[in-house]
């Protein structure tokens, strides 16, 4: 049933040797893109709903750092602008308190919303104060 819920596309194959599969990854390029796309928009709705609500949410680097050691982070969202050393070094932190880290492209206005905030933003698992 989980298998089910991560299908996103079916796409028909022609050949089954190596032409076929980069046909096939060609084929599902832009279905994938889409998915990412749209998972990248209900992270930033659900981080943009918290800030509007005073919810489980925090932003800026050295807040996110905090509560990352407070270990109530569950998602840090970071901007693709961010460079990939700060980004690096957050993953690196990030899992040892088992949180996910989601880089958001500046593709989307709410990309851009997000990285105009400064790009450095938590989902957290409950609210606290920092």
């Amino acid at each position: 049933n989980d298998l089910k819920k991560r299908i996103v596309a079916i796409q028909d194959l022609t050949y089954t040797d190596e032409s076929g599969l980069e046909h096939l990854v060609e084929k599902s390029k832009e279905v994938l893109v889409k998915e990412i796309v749209a998972e990248e928009k209900a992270l930033m709705l659900k981080f943009f709903e918290g800030l509007a609500r005073d919810g489980p949410v925090t932003y800026g680097e050295m807040k996110v750092r905090k509560a990352l050691g407070y270990g109530v982070v569950e998602v840090i969202l970071v901007s693709e602008e961010i460079d990939d050393t700060k980004i690096e070094e957050l993953e690196r932190e990030a899992d040892q308190y088992g949180t996910i880290v989601k880089i958001i492209s500046t593709e989307t206005t709410e990309g851009k919303q997000f990285r105009d905030l400064g790009g450095f933003g938590a989902l957290l698992r409950y609210k606290i104060e920092l």
